[in-house]
């Protein structure tokens, strides 16, 4: 199937998010909005995204990739990004998605990582979202932003100036978290964000993507896909390193493709 990958800007003039749509130029079986992860993580999964995106949209998947207000390549300064503000950003780029969809499927979302958190509550607070699938699912919030502090402080330490810093600093009071701003308001968010959360409404489609042991604390999902080790490194290292879609990640996504189009 032919596809176009076409960059946009999305939502009210004081909240412009920026996106692209990767869509069919035959009517798509559904479209899918993808939900990027938190802080550093949004910058080592840009191009594995937008690679997964392109294949799904190969497939008659159309595919919606944003960056969240105040962060990547939308408006906003570092210190507007929240959790519940994320939360405002998908709904904008759902109605998005939906507005530009051939055929009229369904839309649903592929949230990744800490993206989940954010994505569970818009799939609540929205029913015609038909679909709510995440990537390596991140269950608890204060296991996640300890882990962060764990790295942020082995950087420090070993680096005079840590990947993605704006500014080399060794101090744990400069606002930063792995480089990136995280103010007292966003550490709270993610201290009590939990998976799952509020019930999903009845009907709607529950699955993740992960590694065995991810797989098995996800027991709220209905589906799950099984990801090998090699395919979920890039969550695992500060480096920036390019991500090829292997076999090890391409059948992942076929096998996603098939779920969503049955």
């Amino acid at each position: 199937m032919s596809v176009m990958s076409v960059p946009q800007w999305l939502g009210p003039p004081g909240r412009r998010l920026f996106a692209t749509w990767h869509g069919c130029n035959e009517p798509a079986g559904m479209t899918l909005v993808i939900c990027p992860p938190l802080f550093h993580e949004r910058v080592l999964g840009y191009r594995l995204f937008g690679l997964l995106a392109a294949r799904l949209a190969a497939a008659g998947i159309a595919c919606l990739r944003f960056d969240y207000y105040g962060t990547g390549d939308s408006a906003g300064d570092d210190l507007d990004f929240s959790l519940e503000g994320a939360c405002t950003d998908i709904a904008i780029a759902v109605a998005a998605a939906r507005a530009q969809s051939v055929g009229g499927g369904s839309v649903g979302l592929l949230a990744v990582r800490g993206g989940g958190w954010p994505a569970w509550s818009a799939t609540v607070r929205d029913p015609s979202i038909s679909h709510c699938w995440i990537w390596q699912p991140l269950t608890d919030g204060a296991e996640y932003l300890d882990a962060l502090q764990r790295v942020d402080t082995a950087e420090r330490t070993v680096r005079t100036n840590p990947p993605f810093c704006k500014a080399p600093s060794t101090s744990r009071d400069d606002g930063q978290l792995v480089g990136c701003a995280c103010p007292e308001s966003l550490r709270r968010e993610l201290r009590d964000a939990q998976l799952p959360a509020t019930n999903l409404l009845p009907g709607t489609s529950l699955g993740v993507l992960g590694r065995r042991n991810e797989l098995d604390r996800a027991t709220f999902a209905t589906y799950r896909i099984e990801l090998t080790e090699s395919a979920t490194q890039w969550a695992d290292t500060l480096k920036v390193r390019a991500t090829f879609l292997t076999k090890a990640l391409t059948e992942p996504i076929d096998r996603l493709a098939s779920v969503l189009l049955a």
